[in-house]
């Protein structure tokens, strides 16, 4: 007689922020629709206030305060007594100060940035932070470090964070998978009715991004005020951006990820545009590619993984705005290239961003750490 064997345990500790926080939310819903897996979710707010919140080191510190107020949430969960066969961690801080709790469970840790990386946000926003004295950065480091060798598996959402992972922290190849944050293709594809007309009337551009000035916004509004731009329409979602903008600006404050109306703007705009002086891998790309749009973006973090230059759109330098009117010109005066960027960046967005084949990536990397460390009764 065959027994049937029960579903995988697996835990995921989710500290969501940012861009994060809409590809957390897309995990959840499709692991649910997984029948071999019983999963828990922890989701740690880390803007709620809580007692590490009054010790000194932690108010000055995001990864000290991140970490600590991990430590005390999975330790209360797990005094229930319940085992898991994997844990999945959304983000390295989490994970830093568990100590031996990290070993109750093997680790699948999903990485969209490094300290190494996280360098160029620094440096546009001059953030200065405690990590900057010597004796914390290299205690930071020793953490960080036994976190990722200890680790079954490591998942950086790029390349250049897998890179960084190699190079600056010694991590092996063999542990390592890029696994790009997913999209849902079908909620963000567009609807056959717009994809197949051919729109003279008008030129729409989008922008998207919460933090208006580290994305390049201000850049985007001086294309919008210059000659060359007034009959184009400008669309700019983001909760940051100035009250005073032009009569061809309209300003959306308060969109929902993934909403209905968000969705509709990506599918009637011409073209996204997110001149950033500081990101990674933004979703707003992602999502523009989903919807069949070109994409005008810059040259930093991953985006040149993510935009392919003459093919998919294009990439200029941060905060360069001749540059960007020039490519927006270009694709106003030349309809069909747009399409055939439109085209080949849904291409790049079915290849390598679909939401079922990054979850089934890591649902695949959990089972296999479960099944080598040997599965909880």
């Amino acid at each position: 007689m065959n027994s049937v064997r029960r579903k995988y345990r697996f835990l995921f500790i989710s500290m969501p922020f940012g861009g994060i926080e809409v590809f957390l939310k897309n995990l959840h819903d499709r692991v649910g629709m997984h029948d071999d897996i019983e999963a828990t979710w922890l989701w740690i707010d880390w803007r709620n206030e809580d007692p590490y919140m009054l010790k000194p080191l932690a108010r000055w510190n995001w990864t000290l305060h991140g970490s600590l107020l991990a430590r005390s949430t999975i330790r209360r969960h797990l005094r229930s007594g319940v085992k898991f066969d994997a844990m999945f961690f959304n983000h390295v801080i989490p994970a830093m100060a568990l100590g031996r709790l990290r070993k109750t469970a093997p680790l699948v840790l999903s990485m969209d940035i490094t300290p190494g990386v996280f360098r160029m946000y620094r440096e546009v926003e001059r953030i200065s932070m405690l990590s900057d004295l010597p004796m914390v950065t290299a205690l930071r480091d020793k953490i960080l470090n036994g976190v990722l060798e200890n680790a079954s598996a490591i998942l950086p959402w790029s390349d250049l964070v897998a890179r960084s992972l190699r190079d600056e922290h010694g991590v092996p190849n063999e542990k390592l998978m890029v696994v790009r944050p997913g999209i849902d293709l079908a909620l963000w594809g567009r609807p056959a009715s717009i994809a197949g007309a051919e729109r003279h009337d008008s030129f729409d551009v989008l922008f998207v991004g919460g933090d208006f000035f580290r994305k390049g916004g201000d850049t985007l509004l001086e294309v919008a005020n210059s000659p060359e731009a007034r009959s184009w329409h400008f669309h700019v979602v983001s909760r940051s951006a100035p009250d005073q903008v032009g009569s061809n600006v309209t300003v959306y404050r308060d969109l929902a990820a993934n909403s209905e109306p968000l969705r509709q703007l990506y599918h009637r705009a011409s073209v996204l545009v997110l001149p950033t002086r500081a990101d990674i891998a933004p979703n707003a790309i992602s999502e523009a590619m989903a919807a069949g749009l070109p994409v005008i973006s810059t040259t930093v973090g991953a985006i040149p993984e993510m935009v392919r230059d003459g093919k998919t759109g294009f990439l200029i330098p941060p905060g360069d705005a001749n540059s960007l009117r020039d490519r927006l010109l270009q694709l106003a005066s030349d309809p069909a290239l747009g399409r055939s960027f439109g085209a080949a960046a849904l291409q790049v967005a079915k290849q390598e961003y679909d939401l079922n084949d990054c979850v089934a990536r890591i649902l695949d990397q959990m089972r296999k750490a479960a099944d080598r460390t040997g599965r909880n009764p």
